[in-house]
């Protein structure tokens, strides 16, 4: 009886620890909108299904040879909400861009949050992240200099412990697991001509 008890309670505790709740992230659809506009999306997916988004943090770093310094304090960046910060309720905007500040030369951060004005919310009024790819948020940067590769990367190791979702008690608990990375753009090249 003690080892049958025993073996239930591994397998339970081995279920929790593989149930743990995690995003990941990845770049998408990278492209020139103008010859010196250079255009990408973020993109987000849950590990689990029924994940409801709260507060999502987003660090990257950039070339600055390609795009200059302090893209957000010399306005070089322009961020456009995708699906997933979308909808309303009572004529309140879901999901506000709350910050976007420059951490240093080359590195850019933002912050989505579920907007305060909406009063006692439910769980349902909250966006549910898919298990597969969807878009979060539109990036535009003006170009410097194209003969540069792109260098854009997610600064993992801030973004870390930063992402929220809401639990079914209704409040904010953060992600247990790291958040995955899928890939970068390094090595893009931000040479327009050829490109459509």
């Amino acid at each position: 009886m003690k080892k049958t008890n025993l073996i239930l309670l591994m397998l339970l505790f081995g279920f929790s620890v593989i149930a743990q709740e995690t995003l990941t992230f990845r770049f998408a659809n990278p492209m020139f909108i103008t010859p010196t506009e250079f255009q990408f999306d973020i993109e987000i997916k849950a590990s689990t299904a029924g994940t409801h988004q709260r507060d999502i943090q987003v660090y990257f770093d950039y070339n600055k040879s390609a795009f200059g310094e302090n893209i957000n304090t010399n306005n070089k960046i322009k961020l456009t909400k995708l699906d997933l910060l979308k909808g309303e309720i009572d004529g309140n905007a879901k999901y506000n861009i709350v910050k976007t500040k420059d951490i240093n030369s080359s590195r850019l951060a933002f912050f989505t949050e579920f907007n305060p004005e909406i009063t006692s919310p439910v769980l349902e009024q909250y966006n549910e992240v898919p298990v597969e790819f969807a878009g979060f948020m539109r990036v535009q940067i003006q170009v410097k200099d194209n003969k540069q590769f792109a260098g854009i990367k997610f600064y993992e190791d801030l973004m870390n412990g930063g992402q929220y979702y809401i639990g079914d008690d209704s409040k904010p608990q953060s992600y247990t697991e790291k958040c995955l990375y899928e890939n970068d753009l390094l090595k893009e090249s931000l040479d327009p001509s050829g490109k459509e």
